[in-house]
């Protein structure tokens, strides 16, 4: 069954951790998919506060190792922002859904589904001007695909 396989694969991630962080130290990026994968295993089980947890230390690791702007970050800050919104935690994961999105502009592209994702958690909490302005950009970027 899948949670067996799961509770399996769980077990084997966690020990890899613990032997990667004690050979290659606590911050090397070289732990970060273990992170990960371990991230998508306890969201997938249904506790989106450790998946949260996670995402955060894997997105430390790499804002330290490869940089704020590297594609990898976004991906963690990105889980950050999901597990964030799954949660109810609406103002954090605005925040990082913001920061992940401003740093995306910037390097391109910005998926449709984040936009969306964003759009969406800042109408939650009221923000209905900032999200219509992430709508725009939305329909502006399927418009800009479509004439291609």
């Amino acid at each position: 069954s899948a949670m067996r396989n799961d509770s399996v694969a769980e077990r084997y991630i966690r020990e890899a951790i613990a032997i990667d962080s004690t050979r290659l130290g606590p911050d090397n990026d070289g732990i970060t998919v273990s992170l990960n994968n371990l991230a998508l295993i306890r969201q997938r089980a249904g506790d989106y506060a450790e998946a949260e947890a996670l995402w955060q230390r894997a997105t430390g690791i790499r804002r330290k190792a490869l940089g704020a702007d590297n594609p990898r970050t976004i991906s963690t800050l990105l889980g950050v922002a999901n597990m964030r919104r799954l949660q109810g935690k609406l103002q954090g994961s605005a925040d990082a859904y913001g920061e992940a999105v401003t740093v995306l502009r910037r390097t391109g592209p910005v998926g449709p589904q984040i936009l969306r994702d964003y759009a969406a958690v800042l109408r939650s909490l009221g923000r209905e001007a900032e999200a219509r302005a992430v709508d725009q950009e939305l329909a502006s970027d399927s418009a800009g695909s479509a004439a291609r």
